[in-house]
């Protein structure tokens, strides 16, 4: 699911290169991925088993979207239990 910026006619496109890319990177590791593109932000959802995995996204969303800032919200779930964990990543 991708929310669109209405200033971002390319959203759909966005979206796709996106998914390629994370999902070739993280060898379909991540779960339920999502994106919302609103004011300029990226926010990239998802669940995944491993911080290495989440770190593959990182890299693959860096690969197609260069700009800042991206909120990458990956949540590392161990077990049955999610871990609390959520990046907030603008290099």
């Amino acid at each position: 699911m991708f929310v669109e910026d209405p200033v971002r006619p390319d959203c759909e496109e966005l979206e796709r290169a996106l998914e390629r890319e994370i999902v070739q990177r993280a060898w379909s590791r991540i779960r339920r991925l999502r994106f919302k593109l609103a004011e300029g932000r990226l926010t990239v959802r998802g669940y995944t088993s491993s911080y290495y995995v989440k770190q593959l996204a990182l890299a693959a969303v860096r690969e197609v979207y260069c700009s800042d800032p991206v909120d990458l919200d990956i949540q590392v779930i161990s077990g049955s239990r999610p871990c609390a964990v959520q990046g907030h990543h603008s290099s």
